[in-house]
């Protein structure tokens, strides 16, 4: 093998470390700053509740994420929590390997009683608390 291919080969690896390690950092931090939540108290019963716009950093673009209920903080008023799942992506998609903020699919609750704050966080992290609006 000639000295400019070893050469690339060595940054090759040292780049890919370097990936592999910010993935540690990175996956899983919640980004609320676009999100919107709702709940809907039009009549008739019962009220709904809709998040949208949640983006979370996964390992690549091509991953998905989805978000599900996962019962209440031990706060008094209690809150809501929703936990975020990352999904691998299909096996036969080829994606570069880049930390990527990526868009949580839109969430519903067709029967909510909860108030107006919801905790979203994904596994191993602190929780963010959604400010949500009411619509009558």
């Amino acid at each position: 093998m000639s000295t400019f291919f070893t050469k690339a080969a060595i940054a090759a690896s040292f780049l890919s470390f370097l990936s592999m390690s910010a993935l540690a950092e990175d996956v899983g931090i919640i980004d609320l700053s676009d999100a919107k939540g709702w709940v809907d108290r039009q009549p008739p019963p019962p009220d709904g509740l809709h998040v949208r716009e949640v983006k979370i950093w996964a390992p690549t673009p091509c991953h998905h994420a989805v978000m599900k209920a996962a019962g209440e903080s031990k706060s008094n008023p209690p809150i809501p929590q929703f936990e975020v799942t990352i999904e691998e992506p299909a096996t036969n998609v080829v994606c570069i390997l880049v930390v990527s903020k990526i868009t949580v699919e839109p969430f519903d609750v067709d029967d909510y009683t909860g108030g107006l704050q919801v905790q979203i966080f994904y596994r191993g992290h602190e929780g963010q608390l959604l400010e949500l609006q009411e619509v009558h």
